[in-house]
């Protein structure tokens, strides 16, 4: 995967066309907290700003194969999505 690093564009199309993974399903949770200092420090924010917290669990034919966490300054996140009929 190495060398490919500064070819594509989407991982999971990346994964889909070259390792054959399928990817079904995800399940994502979006809650709110306070930075911690450390998190402060990282973010460049005041201790206690307001974070987003992002948990992702991504699946292959129901099999778990991605686990993401992800911490956003509250004020620099944006939210959009796209719903289509089925």
């Amino acid at each position: 995967m190495e060398q490919h690093l500064n070819t594509f564009v989407s991982l999971y199309n990346f994964l889909e066309e070259h390792y054959g993974l399928s990817i079904t399903s995800a399940n994502e949770k979006i809650s709110a907290t306070s930075a911690t200092f450390i998190e402060s420090q990282n973010l460049r924010v005041p201790v206690s700003s307001p974070l987003l917290v992002s948990k992702r669990v991504t699946y292959n034919q129901n099999v778990p194969f991605e686990y993401c966490l992800v911490k956003s300054v509250a004020d620099k996140y944006k939210y959009a999505v796209y719903l289509e009929k089925r």
